[in-house]
Parts: structure tokens; sequence; C-alpha cells
């Protein structure tokens, strides 16, 4: 978390050493770092080439470091696209004044061969159960509305399509925090903000089994060590799989495609 804000410290410095002026004979010169060439997202299909578009370095700038790690953060040495899944490509230097200054770009690889898509779904809170204490998502979310929190047993997930199979989450936990725990309600009325989705990234694959590709928690900045016996089926829409949370958190979800 402290490398976060140092980087964010460090840019918006940054920003202001690019807005101040160097002055000679009347020129008002910007200093500038390094400029990244193409987009900061690309798409390609499962074995495509990726060419990197690389970047221009400028005044006032040290050497640009590039870093490339894979979907589960790990430093690799290229971008691989035998398989679906993404790359962040990092791009750093400390300016001449020991600045930091960075900037990223995301590579995705998708399957175009799974047509099937997924959208919006409601869970199924009878069917959806905790297995920390045997109790289905709909008699956790009456014990803690009983307590005076405001929650809901049947919230809905979105799995938005980024690009080919690959989809973005709004909750892989299917709500078990913000909603059935009622913490969404609670914290976004004290703070304006909820913090307990668990986002991230999936794949749907040939034969309508999931894979994770990434997951985060903004409460506490961490993500799923898994999800298991993840299935798609496309005749009931129904969509099933098992979740594990930190070592000590587990849960199984049922939702139904709306």
């Amino acid at each position: 978390m402290k490398k976060h804000i140092y980087t964010l410290f460090s840019v918006l410095i940054a920003l202001v050493a690019v807005s101040c002026e160097k002055t000679s004979e009347g020129v008002t010169q910007v200093v500038s770092f390094f400029q990244m060439y193409g987009a900061s997202s690309i798409y390609l299909g499962v074995g495509d080439e990726f060419v990197d578009p690389g970047y221009q370095e400028l005044d006032g700038g040290g050497q640009v470091v590039t870093v490339i790690t894979n979907m589960y953060g790990d430093e690799v040495e290229a971008v691989s696209t035998e398989e679906p899944g993404f790359f962040t490509i990092t791009y750093s230097t400390i300016n001449e004044q020991g600045l930091y200054f960075e900037k990223s770009r995301k590579v995705y690889i998708y399957d175009a061969t799974v047509t099937e898509t997924l959208g919006v779904f409601t869970v199924d809170s009878q069917a959806s159960l905790s297995y920390n204490n045997e109790k289905t998502y709909s008699d956790n979310a009456a014990s803690y509305a009983a307590s005076g929190r405001t929650t809901n047993d049947s919230p809905t997930i979105t799995f938005t399509q980024v690009v080919g199979n690959i989809y973005s989450v709004s909750d892989l936990l299917g709500g078990w925090y913000t909603w059935i725990q009622g913490r969404g309600p609670q914290y976004e009325e004290t703070y304006g903000i909820s913090f307990f989705d668990m986002t991230g990234y999936v794949t749907l694959n040939a034969d309508m089994t999931l894979s994770l590709m990434s997951s985060k928690i903004a409460a506490w900045g961490d993500g799923l060590d898994s999800i298991e016996n993840a299935v798609y089926d496309p005749d009931t829409k129904r969509l099933v799989y098992d979740w594990s949370y930190a070592g000590q958190v587990f849960g199984h979800v049922e939702m139904v495609q709306n």
C-alpha cells in the first residue's frame, strides 16, 4: 500500500514538474521524460504475434526500464500469446530531478473460438453456501439483517466482456461481504464508497468451465486463493463454482443469468 502511495506522490510531483517552465531568452521549455507509443490496451487472439510499440525517450529523463508481468503478478521475460490471459508492461524512469515516472499498458490474449457470452446474473441465495458455518447465503443475510445491517440475499453480479472469452467480474464472491454481510451499505453510508466487492477477471473456456485470471478486494488489497469447479451451463444459464479466500474463508456460489 505504501508503495502505491509513494508512486502516486511521485507522479503528482512529476506532473507539477511538467507544468513548471524553464525560460531561456524568452522561450518556454516543458520538461518531459518519455512518451509511450501505441495504445494502453492491446487485444490479440491466441497465437497472434505481439510487437511492443515501445516508447520514445525525451529530454529530461533517465534510462527507461521495461518490466513485464503476467496476470498472476509474476515477472516474465516476454509476452506470450500461446494461451488466454493478460500481461502488464510497465515502462519507468527517474528524471534528472530524481523523480520517478512510469506508464503502462495491458496486453490481453483471447480465444476467439468461444462464442458463448456471459452477462448479468442473480445469485441463487438458497443454493449458495458459506462453508464456514454451513448456512446458505439467504440464512446468513437474515442473520446480519437481524443485527441491524442492510442486506440483500440475491445481489446481481455482472460479467463484462473485455474481449473474446475474457471477462471482468463485479464480485467473484457473489456479494458475500458487500450484500450478504451488509458491509457495502454500512461503509457506503459512512465513507461514501464500498470496499468489499471482489473484482477480477476470468476466462470462459471452450468446455464452458471458467478459469480465474486475477482478483482483488479493495478492503484488504489481496485476492482470491482460487475458484474451483467453475462451470457455466448454456442451457440453464446457470453458473456455479467454489471460492476460497485468505486460506480460511470458503464459499459455494450459484447464480442464474438474467
